[in-house]
């Protein structure tokens, strides 16, 4: 549990970072386009993306066996066979792949003509839609009212307004 809270903090911190970088370089000294901008993330993002899964795919398994696949901790070559044994992961892979560049898009869009604090925000209307949606939703995964999560979300959303 302590592992998990202190990567989501890491995580926070990490994205926080990265709106205040992009609003320096989309601001600074004549600015940068937003579309130059997410090429090069998505450039840096592949890089990584790589440079992590090539080792995943020959490193042991740390964890328990039920975690991990075929003795590692990632399998290339299984997910690719899962795609073409199911036509449905590929759409959906390429549905994400869609709004997640549509997501960063309006959000580097959107710290180029406002602010990254704008961005904070704005994003927050994300989770609210998420939790409606859910909400509303009937399969799995639907979610029921809970006045503990109102408070919770209406806390983060003050946090964020009050400390942009």
């Amino acid at each position: 549990m302590v592992l998990g809270i202190t990567c989501m903090v890491f995580g926070q911190l990490f994205h926080a970072s990265q709106n205040i970088l992009e609003e320096y370089i989309l601001k600074g000294s004549g600015g940068q386009e937003p579309c130059y901008m997410m090429g090069w993330e998505g450039v840096f993002g592949l890089l990584i993306t790589t440079l992590v899964l090539l080792p995943a795919q020959f490193a042991g398994c740390p964890f328990h066996e039920n975690q991990c696949i075929n003795g590692h901790i990632d399998d290339f070559a299984l997910a690719l066979q899962q795609m073409q044994a199911n036509k449905t992961i590929i759409v959906l892979a390429v549905c994400f792949a869609i709004s997640a560049t549509a997501y960063n898009g309006f959000g580097i869009t959107l710290t180029k003509l406002t602010s990254a604090a704008n961005r904070s925000v704005v994003e927050q209307s994300r989770v609210v839609l998420i939790w409606v949606f859910f909400l509303n939703y009937t399969g799995v995964g639907h979610e029921t009212f809970s006045y503990v999560k109102l408070l919770g979300f209406l806390m983060i959303v003050v946090g964020v307004v009050f400390f942009n």
